[in-house]
């Protein structure tokens, strides 16, 4: 009760200043004064949001934000919307499937990239940054990423056949003496992950075909 007393107090306080204010002002007439204050606060709002209005100004000459946009649209803009319909689409059938990417499984996968990064004397939160992304970023990729490979998992088999030819096709590139058992894992990795990929682009080209895509914005 005392808080809203004191408030009302305050406000009547601050109506009994605003009407002597415009008392007080020698302006032909109050209407005047109304506007003035109307336009000075419309002004500071616009300071306030100015990088919602601007997003450079060169020799007092400003770039609009639409301005930005629509350039950027017009380079980018058509990757960009194509990459987040395949991510809905990826996502979406996933979720059909039932498969999913546990936060353990993305934390150990930044642990293995952010120990890589550190072996080169690199940062990884640096080296995001210089990308324009953050750990969020990287985090839903590595999702994606696995959501793909899971999804993909039984289309992709690796013959032992396959490993061992390789193996034997790019023996010069393993240190002497190493043993097609000690790399049987290694590769079989990369030949899977190699897979995925060119299987990727059909799969999601299937999925597009399969799906209702309406594009309502013109690129």
């Amino acid at each position: 009760m005392v808080k809203e007393k004191t408030s009302k107090i305050a406000i009547k306080k601050v109506s009994k200043k605003t009407k002597n204010f415009f008392k007080s002002l020698k302006f032909e007439n109050q209407k005047q004064a109304i506007i003035i204050v109307a336009v000075l606060i419309v002004l500071y709002f616009v300071y306030l949001g100015r990088s919602w209005l601007f997003v450079a100004v060169v020799n007092n000459r400003p770039i609009t934000r639409w301005a930005f946009n629509r350039e950027l649209q017009a380079q980018a803009g058509k990757q960009i919307l194509e990459n987040q319909i395949a991510e809905k689409l990826i996502l979406q059938k996933a979720k059909v499937q039932g498969i999913e990417v546990s936060q353990e499984e993305i934390t150990q996968q930044i642990k293995v990239i952010e120990d890589n990064v550190k072996i080169q004397g690199d940062d990884l939160d640096t080296l995001l940054a210089a990308q324009g992304q953050t750990r969020a970023d990287l985090e839903k990729d590595i999702m994606i990423q696995a959501l793909i490979e899971k999804t993909l998992a039984k289309e992709v088999n690796i013959t032992n056949e396959e490993i061992a030819n390789y193996f034997e096709e790019n023996i010069d590139s393993f240190a002497e003496g190493t043993t097609l058992e000690a790399e049987s894992q290694g590769i079989k990795d990369l030949l899977t992950q190699q897979k995925t990929s060119t299987r990727f682009q059909t799969w999601l080209e299937e999925l597009k075909q399969e799906a209702r895509i309406y594009y309502l914005l013109k690129i």
